[in-house]
């Protein structure tokens, strides 16, 4: 099967929708791929360049920094990746951001290639004022013209089916053997660690403040963001910031945590969001406390401890590091809950459903 995937992220990143597309669709899988970076104009981070090999698999259409102009940079996506189509052979076409991809798919329609929306966030919510209602419109007229839209989450899925009748519902996951063959790092005890990109959707500042109240507890934020600029003028004593790691380091990271954190500020996008982190703590046998957002309370149920607030993280990390029997307890349900998040089983959904749409 010839996949032609575009506004996914770049392939050589650790982005949402490139991690995802490479775990259900891996280069070994038999399908040829045929990959576009996008056009971007925000900042960019060390964790989102990152350099790895290209495999033979794959082929890859690089992308390029545009104007910070957001009309300018609509324009030189929407040209990118109009271009990019029309030089691709392709069985099916999937997209992970409708935003700047109106006429590369109005012509993969009109040439007949099936369209996939793979719909992992609320892409609107990303966004302000003039510029929401427009990507909420350019959202809604890709579920629509998609011959099979696949979310990540109940929420995604719910909306979706407003618009298509073909959904389905293939989480994210996570690779287990990876996180056993992990090696943990020499840290403080005790501690607490989160690993991920700050984004604005990242609750730091009340981690900073249970970290602030929690002088006898280690804190690890390791990964980088807007968010980061909080960590670093806090300077707290007891606070450690890593910046970017590589993938491989970040699961040590996790291996040597006493407690993984997932801080998510509660909103219509992370309610929608099937955090990967969640999977790989668990697969990583750590106990966890997390937001309490819709997707994740559907997914953990009470494999996890919750918090909403500074007092509240601190209180149930406290609960944590006091009580072993509570840490093997959430390390245990974790890991059981986590096996039915295999990205190998996962995959083998994913890749049926393409092949179910897919030109023949």
């Amino acid at each position: 099967m010839r996949i032609l995937v575009f506004n996914a992220g770049r392939y050589l990143s650790p982005e949402g929708g490139a991690v995802r597309f490479k775990n259900l669709v891996p280069a070994d899988s038999g399908n040829e791929v045929y990959w576009i970076d996008p056009v971007y104009s925000r900042a960019t981070y060390d964790s989102e360049a990152v350099e790895a090999e290209v495999p033979k698999s794959v082929h890859l259409a690089k992308g390029f920094k545009s104007s910070p102009n957001p009309l300018v940079e609509l324009y030189q996506r929407e040209k990118h990746f109009l271009e990019a189509v029309k030089k691709t052979e392709c069985d099916v076409a999937v997209y992970y951001n409708s935003w700047g991809t109106y006429f590369a798919r109005r012509w993969l329609k009109q040439k007949g290639i099936p369209l996939v929306f793979d719909y992992t966030d609320l892409m609107h919510a990303f966004r302000h004022g003039v510029q929401r209602k427009v990507a909420r419109w350019s959202v809604t007229q890709a579920l629509k013209q998609a011959d099979l839209v696949v979310t990540t989450a109940q929420a995604l899925f719910e909306d979706a089916r407003l618009f298509n009748k073909n959904v389905r519902l293939i989480p994210n996951g996570v690779n287990q053997d990876y996180f056993a063959a992990a090696k943990p790092r020499p840290v403080e005890h005790p501690n607490a660690g989160f690993v991920g990109a700050m984004g604005e959707w990242v609750d730091v500042e009340s981690l900073l403040a249970a970290a602030r109240e929690s002088p006898e507890t280690r804190f690890y934020f390791v990964g980088d963001g807007p968010k980061r600029k909080l960590v670093d003028a806090a300077a707290l004593p007891n606070v450690t910031i890593t910046g970017f790691v590589p993938y491989a380091e970040a699961r040590d990271w996790m291996a040597s945590f006493d407690v993984c954190l997932v801080p998510f500020i509660k909103s219509e996008l992370t309610d929608a969001v099937c955090p990967i982190k969640l999977f790989e703590y668990w697969a990583a046998g750590k106990p966890v406390i997390v937001s309490p957002t819709q997707e994740v309370k559907r997914i953990a149920d009470d494999a996890v401890l919750y918090a909403s607030n500074a007092a509240e993280w601190k209180t149930q990390i406290a609960a944590v590091l006091d009580d072993e029997n509570l840490a093997h307890e959430l390390s245990e349900s974790g890991r059981k809950l986590a096996k039915g998040y295999d990205w190998r089983k996962l995959g083998a959904a994913y890749q049926e459903a393409l092949k179910g749409v897919a030109r023949k």
